[in-house]
């Protein structure tokens, strides 16, 4: 519907967009190519890599748009004639270029005029974002909202999208944003025009900010709606002053890590840390691939790897060495270890390049070789090993507590805590099996073993690298003590898994008893996705039971890190539960098990369709590094 132009109307849109652009958290934005709201421009950035150019349409508009600008920034300046003339005129110019607004509602006159679409692989956070919008708009605009995954709704020609949806749109924009420059983690695209309004970035931080500014912006209400113009077109861009890096001769902002594929997350927390260098300081978002899935001119290349630029590069005992090989960079280490401190040595050099914004240049013959000093007792040690390579399991695995696990069958029997009768060692593999009892159909028999009577340990990186059964026999690696914390808990799903922190402790009661209760993560809306990994079976071709993963626990006096294959999901710092930090930092110890035919966890069991099926946990190592100058080892 068409409304009369008002001028109250179109100076409050500049205002509007001055406003909303200092609320996203950068020193500054501009449009670029905004045919429709070009009077709003701010001048390019002169940034060391020269990523950031001028895109606006031509100096006219730019000479034109400042003027109005101007005027916007300072809404209580009493304005003279001959600037209240000026304004008017520009406004009058930009009337003809300022068609209707898009719809608001759909025909009913009650539910929003457009489906509302966001990527199915989104991340938890850009999940929640999305539900957020959707409530407030919803009291905003007082409209009925419809969200739905890309994959779950077919292309309408009224569409609001989110993100980095399937949709062409979605591509074409995310692809605009990164030709105008590559340092675009903090960009982000919105558009509108004849139907579709698409919200597009490269990182979802960045979606999730943008999504907080358009609701601002245009969904308070049915009048700041009108502000969104048929034709709308805003990049995002700040400016930013940052040193030249560069590789072989091609800046940082060409290349992408490649890491091997069940990579330890002792090397793996420090290429975390580069990762997020280079998104909040070099404002780029590095892509991270395994190497079986990865193949480009300009790497990175972490650890042993097949390329040969990689095996080209032969530490010796204790070293670590950072150096170009053809247009790649190779860091590799004599162990886990030596990688761990080869990786940091990166980052620092990254780190110190940005602090003195001097350039950082790695030459096409640079070479850097390290040493780590193993007998100083700040340096990072594999402290506790177990790679299964003999004959038996070692005797430091005890059956765990109890002869039974408490738990009725689904059969009506019960389940019993075999311990390490059932496991056993193959080719370098232990094995531990769960099955329905020999000697009463009706139980079932479980695997679970402990380190609890040998050793205790507080703080470090411990690693299991296994494979999961196929369900319904369910699996968890937890530590244990006074607390509780899941590494991994199954369900008897075979492509995801969840953890979680429990506190155990003894409460009394009003009439002078006590009672035994705990307290966990299960139930909070903040972890309750956060804490849950789900692998992406298209891509890997399988599951958690196809293959081998390293599931990891990164523990400090300050946070817990969880990660899978070298790469953190869920991070729980203990400053967010102040009053029990000291709960956090007690010594634990670890439990291994695998378990079937439960009445009450995991899936069911069904005779018909399960029996003859073999339920198999199989682990290639358990691995415990610690900084001894920090962290404790305990052996009972």
């Amino acid at each position: 519907m068409k409304r009369p132009f008002n001028f109250i109307s179109v100076f409050a849109v500049l205002l509007c967009i001055i406003i909303s652009l200092s609320a996203c958290g950068g020193p500054a934005g501009k449009i670029v190519k905004n045919v429709h709201a070009s009077y709003y421009y701010e001048p390019a950035s002169d940034d060391a890599d020269g990523n950031d150019t001028d895109t606006s349409d031509n100096e006219a508009s730019k000479n034109s748009s400042n003027s109005v600008s101007k005027v916007a920034n300072n809404p209580n300046k009493a304005l003279s004639d001959e600037t209240k003339a000026n304004l008017l005129a520009e406004i009058e110019k930009l009337k003809s270029l300022y068609p209707e607004e898009m719809q608001l509602l759909s025909e009913n006159n009650k539910s929003f005029a457009y489906n509302v679409v966001f990527p199915e692989k989104a991340s938890n956070e850009l999940s929640a974002a999305v539900k957020t919008f959707r409530s407030n708009a919803q009291r905003g605009l007082k409209a009925e909202i419809n969200v739905a995954f890309d994959t779950d709704a077919k292309e309408a020609k009224n569409e609001l999208l989110i993100g980095k949806t399937n949709r062409k749109l979605s591509a074409s924009l995310l692809n605009r944003i990164k030709k105008h420059r590559k340092n675009c983690a903090d960009d982000f695209f919105l558009y509108a025009k004849d139907g579709k309004i698409a919200l597009v970035a490269d990182t979802d931080e960045t979606i999730i900010k943008a999504l907080e500014w358009f609701t601002e912006t245009f969904c308070e209400s049915s009048r700041t709606w009108t502000y969104l113009r048929n034709g709308y077109e805003f990049l995002y861009a700040p400016k930013y002053s940052i040193p030249s890096i560069s590789i072989a001769g091609k800046t940082i902002y060409d290349y992408s890590v490649v890491t091997p594929k069940c990579a330890e997350y002792v090397y793996g927390r420090a290429i975390d840390d580069v990762i997020d260098t280079m998104r909040n300081d070099l404002h780029y978002s590095m892509f991270r691939e395994e190497e079986r899935f990865s193949s480009a001119d300009k790497e990175i290349l972490i650890g042993d790897l097949s390329r040969k630029e990689s095996k080209s590069v032969v530490p010796k005992n204790n070293e670590y060495i950072i150096q170009t090989v053809g247009n790649k960079l190779v860091i590799k280490g004599y162990d886990s270890v030596c990688l761990y401190y080869g990786v940091e040595k990166f980052h620092s050099l990254l780190k110190n390049a940005l602090k003195s914004k001097k350039s950082l240049l790695f030459g096409e013959s640079y070479s850097y070789t390290g040493k780590v000093n193993t007998k100083d007792s700040k340096t990072y040690q594999l402290v506790f090993n177990d790679e299964f390579d003999d004959s038996e399991l070692l005797p430091v695995w005890k059956k765990y507590d109890g002869g039974t696990s408490g738990d009725y069958s689904v059969l009506g029997g019960s389940i019993l805590n075999a311990g390490r009768s059932l496991c056993y060692l193959q080719d370098g593999i232990l094995h531990m099996p769960t099955k329905r009892s020999a000697a009463d159909s009706n139980n079932f028999d479980e695997s679970k073993i402990t380190l609890k009577n040998d050793l205790w340990y507080k703080y470090g990186c411990i690693e299991v690298c296994a494979k999961m059964p196929i369900s319904p026999a369910h699996t968890a690696i937890w530590l244990n003590g006074l607390g509780e914390v899941d590494i991994v808990e199954t369900f008897s799903s075979e492509n995801s898994f969840r953890s979680n922190i429990h506190k155990w402790f003894t409460q009394n009661t009003w009439d002078g008893a006590s009672s035994y209760n705990h307290t966990s993560l299960d139930g909070s809306a903040k972890y309750e996705d956060a804490r849950k990994f789900s692998i992406d079976t298209k891509k890997y071709g399988g599951n958690l039971t196809s293959d081998f993963h390293v599931y990891s626990l990164d523990w400090t006096e300050n946070y817990y890190r969880f990660a899978v294959d070298g790469k953190t999901y869920f991070r729980y710092d203990f400053s967010e539960n102040e009053d029990e930090v000291d709960f956090f930092r007690q010594e634990l110890y670890l439990i291994l098990v695998c378990g079937i035919g439960s009445s009450s966890y995991g899936a069911r069991y069904v005779p018909a369709s399960h029996d003859g099926k073999v339920y198999d946990f199989q682990i290639d190592y358990v691995r415990l590094y610690q900084n001894p100058s920090t962290d404790k080892l305990s052996y009972k």
